[in-house]
C-alpha cells in the first residue's frame, strides 16, 4: 500500500501546463481542419445572413462588419486568445489545487493507492 503524502507544485505545474499545452495544440489544430470545411458547406455565409437579418437594419455597411465577425483571422484569433487563457488558468488551478491537497492531506491524513501486479 502507497500513500499519497504530498504533491509536489512545481512538479503539478510542470505536467499540467505540458497537458494544457496539448490540449491548445489539439484545439488549434481542430481549427484550423474545421474552418474550411465549414466554410466550403457555406456555414460561415449562412451564419453572415442570419446574424445580418437579425440583428442589423440591413445597410451594406452593417452587413460587412458581420461578415469581418467570421473571417478565418477573427476566428483563429480568438481561438489563441481563448487557448492561452485556457493554459494559464489550467496551469494555476491544478497548482493551487495541489497546494489545497497537501494541506488537508497533512491535518487529515494521506490518500492510500493499493497497487499490485497481474499476471
Amino acid at each position: 500500500m502507497l500513500r499519497l503524502h504530498r504533491l509536489e507544485p512545481w512538479s503539478v505545474m510542470k505536467l499540467s501546463f505540458a497537458a494544457a499545452m496539448v490540449a491548445f495544440a489539439a484545439l488549434f489544430t481542430a481549427v484550423a481542419v474545421l474552418y474550411p470545411v465549414l466554410s466550403g458547406l457555406g456555414f460561415f455565409a449562412w451564419l453572415q445572413n442570419t446574424v445580418t437579418t437579425i440583428f442589423t437594419s440591413g445597410t451594406p455597411a452593417e452587413a460587412h462588419q458581420v461578415a469581418s465577425w467570421f473571417a478565418a483571422s477573427q476566428i483563429f484569433g480568438w481561438t489563441a486568445i481563448i487557448g492561452v487563457v485556457g493554459v494559464v488558468l489550467f496551469t494555476a488551478l491544478s497548482t493551487i489545487g495541489s497546494v489545497i491537497y497537501s494541506l488537508i492531506a497533512r491535518k487529515l491524513g494521506d490518500v492510500e493507492i493499493t497497487l499490485r501486479e497481474t499476471d
